[in-house]
């Protein structure tokens, strides 16, 4: 009868015991990778929200718009306006230079669906512009 060799055994345990402790150290690295990748998301997640909730309510886009439309350097160029289900139609008649770059900062810097935008030259100095907003 044949004897196995007592350090055989105890050669192929260590290499069992290395095999299992490189795994775990690949395991553990995956699970750090992939926990980072999660939390990753979590951010974009949150930041995903918080735009949905700036551009995706209605309501707030509708009374920003009102908002928009009660701003005096608005107001007073304002001729007519038209509200849809959906949609909001402007219409600004000679606009000067230096409001028009008011209005289009306003507009830029706000979170409000701008749909479509026709500008039209009247003169030298002013302009009429076509807004048409979503809501």
């Amino acid at each position: 009868m044949n004897r196995v060799n007592p350090s055989y055994v105890l050669l192929f345990l260590l290499v069992i015991f290395g095999i299992v402790l490189l795994q775990n150290f690949k395991l553990k690295k995956e699970l750090l990778t992939q926990s980072q990748k999660i939390e990753d998301m979590k951010k974009i997640a949150v930041k995903m929200d918080a735009l949905k909730n700036y551009w995706g309510d209605k309501r707030k886009q509708k009374s920003r718009i009102v908002a928009f439309l009660k701003e005096p350097f608005v107001a007073k160029f304002l001729k007519d306006s038209h509200k849809s289900a959906n949609r909001y139609k402007i219409f600004l008649e000679n606009v000067d230079a230096k409001s028009a770059d008011l209005i289009f900062n306003k507009i830029l810097n706000e979170f409000i669906k701008v749909n479509s935008m026709q500008i039209e030259r009247k003169n030298q100095k002013s302009i009429d512009i076509h807004l048409e907003f979503k809501l």
